[in-house]
């Protein structure tokens, strides 16, 4: 039971559109879910940074675990760095454009186990009205009952690059590479 979780879990990421017609959805927790980024600058320092509105949804089906799929959409005027003129920046057609581009979204399409509690969540990530193929491991870090049911927790990363989505401004001040952190939250039941 514990890897089927580890699937409903890691498919959190994956399928805007999606039907779940023999399955489940679970939504993520916004409350408890957290999609956290970090870049560096100049080789001096590094900017950390969230976004604070998004939604996902995780379809399932039990007797397939395999076949889960998730769907996250950001929205990317929610963009912040805890300095009002960086997210005023970063919120400009420089480099997030979210007059034009208001939304962010991720679509799993595979989800291959590296372990009992982990896997490589492979999907499609489209920005900037561009979408590129992108990769990112995840574990589960805990499965639990609570006060209303069950949850299950789990940490998903992985690096990506800005010029693969035309955001190229800053550099070669500001690094391509961003490296993402998200902490979900699912309630199972």
């Amino acid at each position: 039971m514990r890897r089927s979780i580890l699937f409903l879990c890691l498919s959190l990421f994956s399928a805007p559109g999606y039907a779940a017609a023999a399955g489940l959805t679970y939504p993520v927790e916004p409350a408890s879910t957290h999609i956290r980024f970090v870049v560096d600058h100049f080789g001096l320092f590094t900017t950390k940074g969230e976004f604070t509105t998004f939604s996902g949804q995780l379809f399932l089906d039990p007797d397939h675990p395999e076949t889960a799929h998730v769907a996250v959409t950001v929205q990317t005027a929610s963009v912040d760095t805890f300095w009002g003129d960086r997210n005023d920046l970063l919120r400009s057609p420089d480099y997030f454009d979210v007059g034009r581009f208001p939304t962010m979204a991720f679509t799993s399409n595979v989800v291959e186990r590296t372990g009992p509690d982990t896997a490589r969540v492979h999907g499609v990530l489209t920005l900037l009205g561009r979408s590129h193929d992108e990769t990112f491991d995840a574990v589960l870090t805990d499965r639990k009952p609570d006060m209303a049911g069950e949850v299950a927790n789990f940490r998903v990363t992985g690096r990506l690059l800005r010029s693969d989505f035309g955001m190229t401004a800053g550099q070669p001040m500001v690094a391509d590479a961003v490296d993402i952190a998200i902490d979900a939250h699912i309630r199972l039941k």
